[in-house]
């Protein structure tokens, strides 16, 4: 991503496990969350239950900005999908074309 191009403590990695074995094996102690709405949140937080007790690994949630509320990543790939422009669903910095 181009927001975090420069910034050293900043990776993007790709994985096929559990994120919390991933965290593990990367030596991450912490798991960063967004959430939209309360179902978010019930389903993060059971999540990040379950992986504390499994690894000890903490998950921090931050909320989304009301304006932005209603944009999900699933939304932006299927309108990705189907060639539509997505400049007013992500920051202008990580726009794909």
């Amino acid at each position: 991503m181009n927001l975090y191009r420069d910034n050293p403590r900043v990776k993007v990695m790709t994985y096929d496990t559990s994120t919390v074995d991933f965290a593990e094996s990367v030596g991450a102690r912490f798991i960063l969350r967004g959430i939209r709405s309360i179902n978010d949140f019930e389903n993060e937080k059971t999540t990040a239950d379950i992986n504390r007790k499994l690894s000890g690994v903490e998950t921090f949630i931050l909320f989304t900005e009301p304006q932005h509320r209603h944009i999900s990543s699933s939304i932006v790939r299927e309108l990705l999908k189907f060639n539509k422009d997505i400049s007013d669903f992500v920051p202008k910095e990580t726009n794909l074309y």
